[in-house]
């Protein structure tokens, strides 16, 4: 039997890596790292952008993060573990001073979309969920990035259907309404290779972050 690793993050110098999709998870990743200095003063926590997120295999795989929080959805490999982080409500983000809120799903559909380019080819759940209600939605906009989209929509007509945490950062300056249709949550795995399963330090920051959010890594089942 091998000894469980014991780790202390305050004899740690190296810098704590996690790669996110968006920046819809602002507030998640302030109470993280808040929580990080409180447990380790010194730490350096860097945050990189996760995408394409095609590209999940090749960061956690290449060690250019340790952990990465992805939109699920995707089919993981045997080579990377992941468990449920969170969901998060999608809402219409629109310019209050070009436009009103969307008040049907046929306006809904009619109304020019800003989209963000994620990476891969499948469907999104607003095309999916339209495509069964027998509508197609015009998108007039794509950007490289969520921040981005947020400010191109600025004086414009343009909606976008994002996740509501963006609220609370890039898109302060927009408003928002409930989406008219039924469409399910933004759900986010958090993902490590296999091979740092039993390490002691990336055990550790999985449970930080799992935290971060009241929970507990034993708590949370394994994403589906």
């Amino acid at each position: 039997l091998v000894a469980p690793e014991v780790y202390k993050a305050d004899d740690d110098n190296r810098p704590f890596v996690i790669a996110i999709p968006t920046p819809a998870l602002l507030v998640e990743m302030r109470k993280l790292y808040q929580q990080l200095l409180s447990a380790a003063p010194n730490a350096l926590l860097q945050l990189r952008r996760m995408a394409p997120r095609n590209r999940l295999y090749e960061v956690l795989a290449q060690d250019e993060a340790e952990l990465a929080l992805i939109v699920s959805g995707l089919k993981y490999p045997a080579t990377l573990n992941h468990r449920r982080y969170g969901a998060d409500d999608l809402v219409v983000f629109y310019d209050s001073e070009c436009r009103g809120p969307v008040d049907s799903i046929e306006e809904y559909a009619a109304s020019r979309h800003g989209v963000v380019d994620f990476g891969g080819t499948e469907k999104s759940h607003v095309e999916y969920y339209l495509a069964k209600l027998g509508l197609v939605r015009s998108v007039s906009l794509v950007a490289p990035t969520a921040s981005m989209l947020g400010d191109l929509i600025k004086g414009t007509d343009l909606i976008a259907t994002m996740p509501r945490g963006l609220q609370n950062g890039a898109y302060r300056a927009l408003a928002n309404c409930p989406v008219p249709m039924d469409l399910p949550c933004v759900t986010y795995d958090l993902v490590w290779h296999r091979r740092y399963e039993h390490s002691g330090r990336n055990q550790w920051l999985r449970e930080l972050v799992l935290s971060s959010r009241g929970t507990s890594e034993t708590e949370l089942p394994m994403a589906g």
